[in-house]
């Protein structure tokens, strides 16, 4: 295991704070890379000020990596301590058209609630703090998105698990070119 894409200050921040990763998955036989960059949000964003302003510093700053990269296939998952509803950062950043939460898209499109997919106890009515956050390039790959129920045996969270066609990614695409001016002697 290395460091893997920690080149810059910023992402050397990031990996310091122990609560980011960031994977390159290749596909397409290895002619594209899906960027997966796993969040942990700092507990207690939900209702600690403190805590807040630290969870969006570390949002600000996942953000700010991932614009670096371009217009590529990025997914922010993890247990963020946050509604994405809740976040300014998150909300600012999929006002700007280029990041999906992906269970809300999902939701508004079929008519249904997004699922909690965090609770406390066994009677807890649950709040949504896990979440995929998408590009616009990959979530147009999305073929579902669902949250597990309590059968995975993990205490207190239910993972968020999406599928993606990124064969999509193998398929080729034709271009256009303007031919060059030839050189014409007079």
């Amino acid at each position: 295991l290395t460091l893997g894409p920690v080149d810059t200050d910023m992402r050397r921040k990031l990996w310091e704070t122990g609560r980011w990763m960031h994977v390159l998955a290749p596909v397409a036989a290895g002619r594209q890379v899906v960027h997966i960059m796993n969040v942990w949000g700092h507990p207690g964003a939900q209702t600690n000020p403190e805590a807040m302003r630290q969870n969006e510093q570390l949002l600000s700053d996942v953000f700010e990596v991932a614009a670096s990269m371009g217009p590529v296939p990025i997914a922010i998952v993890g247990d963020l301590n946050i509604n994405p509803a809740s976040s300014a950062v998150i909300q600012t950043a999929c006002n700007t058209g280029r990041w999906i939460d992906l269970a809300l898209s999902v939701a508004r499109a079929t008519g249904v609630s997004t699922d909690n997919t965090c609770f406390k106890n066994t009677t807890s009515e649950g709040t949504r703090i896990d979440a995929i956050l998408c590009t616009a390039e990959l979530a147009n790959t999305a073929t579902s998105i669902a949250v597990l129920g309590p059968e995975t045996g993990l205490p207190t969270h239910r993972p968020v698990q999406a599928t993606f066609d990124i064969l999509k990614y193998a398929e080729k695409v034709y271009k256009v070119c303007r031919p060059r001016r030839i050189p014409v002697e007079e």
